[in-house]
C-alpha cells in the first residue's frame, strides 16, 4: 500500500485526512479522518511505515498553531491509532519539518518556530517513545544571524548511517551511530563551498531536497542547481556544482531516486517530471529526459516516491499561492523506468470536498 496525508485545505487551514491506496489495484483506497476523532491530528508533512503501523508527522493544527505530534495508525484495520505529543514534552519540539526512518528508530526534525534553533528527536519505534534528542548547532554560533540553523527546509537520509538537514545555505549531517552526542552533528556551508550566490544565482533560493546514491549525495536548490558531495568524506571531500536549471522544472522543491535515476517533480503546474540518470549526473552532458504533466492540473509543489516495482507516484502538496481556494486531490502514477510512460490517475473521493477540488482525472498527455 501507499499512504498520503495532505497538509493544507487552504491557507493555514490544516486537514486531518490520511489515505491508503493499493499499489497493485490503483482504484482501491480507504480514507481515514484522524481529526474527526482528535482535532490535534492535522497538518501532516511527512510519513513512513514501520511494522504494522503507518506513521504521520504533523506540522500544525488549527489556525496555524504548531503542535508537534507524531501519530501511528495500525495498518491492519487502518482505524486504530496512537499519538506521541513531542510539543508537550519540550517547547522546542512543536514545529516539525521532516522525519527519517532508519531501522527501529525515527529521527524527527523539529523547532519551536522559524526564529529559534532546530533539533533532531529520536523516537524508539518499538515502544513509540522519545529516546533522545540533539540540537543541530550551538546557540552562540547563531547570535545575530537570522539565516543560521533555525528552520530546516527538509531532510533526507541514506537509510543506514546518516541523516541530512537542509537549511538556507548550510547542510547538517547527523551520524546515527553516535547520536545524541554533539559529535554526531556536522554542519557545512555547502553554498560557500561551491562559490556562494555568485555561482548559484538568487540568494533567496534555498536547498530543498536531497538523495543518496552509492558513495555520493545530491542536494537540490530551488534555483535548479544540484551539488554532489561525498557522503562519508563530507566537508573534506569533493563538492561538484551542477547547473540543471535549463533541464529541471521551475522552482522544484523535491527530488526522489531509485537505484538508477533521480526524479524531480514540478514546482509549478503544467510542467514536467525530469528524470536524470545518476551514473551520468556529473558528466559534461548528463542523460536527462522528461515526462510532461497532464493538462488541467491546478495545484503545485509536487512531491513523490517510488515502489519496489519501479512505479513512481507524484502528488501536489500545496494549492496555488495566488488562489488558496484551489484544492488538492489527484495522485499520478507512472512507470519510473520509462520516461515516455503515460500517467495513470486516481482522483480522491468527492465527499472530501472541503479538501479536494478535482473530481475526475485530467487527460493524459
Amino acid at each position: 500500500h501507499g499512504y498520503l496525508a495532505p497538509q493544507l485545505a487552504s491557507y493555514l487551514r490544516f486537514t486531518g485526512y490520511a489515505v491508503r491506496f493499493n499499489l497493485s489495484n490503483w482504484n482501491e483506497y480507504k480514507v481515514l479522518n484522524l481529526a474527526a476523532t482528535d482535532s490535534s491530528l492535522k497538518g501532516f508533512i511527512a510519513g513512513f511505515g514501520y511494522g504494522d503501523y503507518a506513521h504521520f508527522v504533523s506540522s500544525g493544527s488549527a489556525n496555524g498553531v504548531y503542535t508537534g505530534i507524531v501519530v501511528r495508525v495500525d495498518v491492519r484495520d487502518f482505524s486504530t491509532f496512537e499519538k506521541l505529543d513531542l510539543g508537550a514534552l519540550h517547547a522546542e519540539h512543536k514545529f516539525l519539518k521532516d522525519a527519517w526512518h532508519v531501522g527501529d528508530s525515527a529521527y524527527v526534525l523539529t523547532a519551536l518556530s522559524t526564529q529559534v534553533l532546530s533539533n533532531v528527536v529520536r523516537i524508539d519505534l518499538q515502544s513509540f517513545q522519545v529516546a533522545s534528542s540533539v540540537r543541530l548547532t550551538d546557540v552562540d554560533a547563531c547570535a545575530g544571524d537570522r539565516y543560521c540553523m533555525k528552520n530546516p527546509n527538509s531532510g533526507f537520509t541514506d537509510g543506514k548511517l546518516y541523516g541530512f538537514a537542509l537549511f538556507s545555505s548550510q547542510v547538517a549531517r547527523v551520524t546515527f551511530s553516535t547520536f545524541p552526542d554533539l559529535s554526531s552533528v556536522s554542519v557545512f556551508d555547502v553554498e560557500g563551498a561551491v562559490g556562494g550566490t555568485t555561482a548559484l544565482g538568487s540568494s533567496r533560493r534555498v536547498w530543498r531536497a536531497g538523495v543518496v546514491y552509492g558513495k555520493f549525495g545530491l542536494v537540490l536548490r530551488e534555483s535548479g542547481h544540484i551539488v554532489r558531495f561525498e557522503v562519508d568524506a563530507w566537508s573534506s571531500g569533493e563538492f561538484k556544482l551542477i547547473d540543471m536549471a535549463q533541464h529541471l522544472p521551475n522552482a522544484p522543491i523535491y527530488m526522489f531516486a531509485d537505484r538508477t535515476y533521480a526524479y524531480v517533480p514540478p514546482g509549478s503546474p503544467q510542467e514536467f517530471v525530469a528524470r536524470i540518470e545518476l551514473a551520468t549526473i556529473a558528466d559534461a552532458t548528463p542523460k536527462i529526459d522528461s515526462l510532461p504533466m497532464p493538462s488541467g492540473l491546478v495545484p503545485y509543489a509536487w512531491k513523490g516516491f517510488y515502489d519496489e516495482n519501479s512505479t513512481g507516484y507524484i502528488f501536489p502538496t500545496q494549492p496555488v499561492p495566488s488562489d488558496y481556494s484551489t484544492r488538492l486531490g489527484t495522485v499520478l502514477r507512472f512507470e519510473a523506468a520509462k520516461a515516455a510512460s503515460p500517467y495513470k490517475c486516481i482522483a480522491l473521493p468527492s465527499d472530501m470536498a472541503t479538501m479536494f477540488r478535482l473530481s475526475k482525472c485530467p487527460a493524459s498527455p
